[in-house]
């Protein structure tokens, strides 16, 4: 009768978790920050919800491009470094988002 609280709840599994933050980095983005990621032609935003779920997904401290390949599932090193350091998507325009969907989310 003298459990602790944490072994009387419900967790999810890793995999579930995953799967679930997975989806949550999806929509947030989708919906978030719609077209920000297109360049001409090119959609990178399947690369930036890949990246942002690596970075959620990997060990505080341990997160780089190479330990995200090896978690989130059908990503690419080279996509990473392209979408990060030669795509010309703007961060200012995504910041602004940021701020947008975190101050309506305040509010």
């Amino acid at each position: 009768m003298n459990t602790k609280r944490a072994e009387k709840k419900n967790f999810f599994s890793k995999e579930r978790y995953a799967k679930w933050r997975l989806n949550v980095v999806n929509i947030l983005i989708t919906n978030c920050f719609a077209g920000l990621f297109k360049v001409c032609r090119m959609d990178s935003t399947h690369t930036a919800v890949e990246y942002l779920a690596g970075l959620l997904y990997c060990e505080k401290g341990h997160e780089n491009m190479e330990r995200m390949t090896e978690k989130v599932e059908d990503s690419d090193y080279k996509r990473y470094i392209h979408f990060l350091s030669v795509s010309n998507w703007s961060a200012s325009d995504v910041n602004n988002a940021t701020l947008k969907a975190t101050d309506n989310l305040l509010r």
